[in-house]
């Protein structure tokens, strides 16, 4: 890439494969999901939605939203769109790597091409996702949905090595969709752990750690 395309023509040039990775992110989530009926008195901070593996989540009701072990180790999102959870998880996912490819221009670039950046990325990120996954077809009111859903995902920590989904962004993004749109389907989350590690963790560390280095690498190599 030139280095007078600037940062915010490189955003342009990043929001479809930014939007591909949010649709492998949600892929996961569904993937890793179980689902049971919101007990009658609604979902409250106690009710458990993250588990470290598949036996405590069975043993708390939830059925798998995957068919097999297969559609977890490798999930697809020609497979995982047909769920029910798919395009809340699309649109958190695509709400929250914009947070994230923003915080980590911020971190590698001068503020003022950083701030290029994220604007051009979150117009472009609108007019993409258009009419995909539960967003409206009218850019604008995309860019208004992602807008909104930003600031709900927002932690300090990306993601907590010693205890996945606490006090870290992925934690924020499951609360979200722990409860369907109707209030009448719970979902739980299986992270996986040290002596379990195929969870939902590993495909989030590997699709955040990707973007990352893209951006890195281009915001030092052009000199932003």
């Amino acid at each position: 890439m030139r280095k007078t395309s600037g940062p915010s023509r490189y955003a342009e040039g990043i929001s479809s494969c930014v939007a591909k990775q949010a649709e492998f992110l949600a892929a996961a989530f569904v993937a890793y999901s179980g689902h049971k009926e919101c007990p009658s008195t609604g979902v409250d901070a106690q009710s458990q939605i993250l588990f470290p593996n598949d036996f405590e989540m069975e043993m708390a009701g939830f059925d798998h939203e995957a068919d097999s072990w297969i559609n977890q180790i490798a999930p697809t999102i020609e497979v995982m769109q047909n769920e029910g959870l798919f395009d809340a998880a699309y649109q958190a996912s695509a709400a929250f790597l914009y947070l994230f490819a923003e915080t980590t221009a911020f971190e590698n670039m001068g503020e003022e091409n950083a701030l290029k950046f994220g604007k051009s990325l979150l117009t472009s990120f609108g007019e993409v996702s258009a009419g995909k996954h539960g967003f409206d077809r009218e850019p604008r009111k995309a860019f208004k949905t992602l807008s909104d859903l930003i600031p709900k995902f927002l932690s300090q920590e990306i993601l907590n090595v010693v205890v996945p989904g606490s006090d870290d962004c992925l934690g924020n993004i499951l609360k979200h969709l722990s409860c369907s749109a109707d209030g009448k389907t719970l979902y739980a989350f299986l992270l996986g752990s040290e002596s379990h590690n195929i969870g939902l963790a590993m495909h989030y560390l590997t699709i955040t750690t990707d973007m990352g280095k893209l951006i890195r690498n281009a915001a030092h190599d052009l000199g932003w």
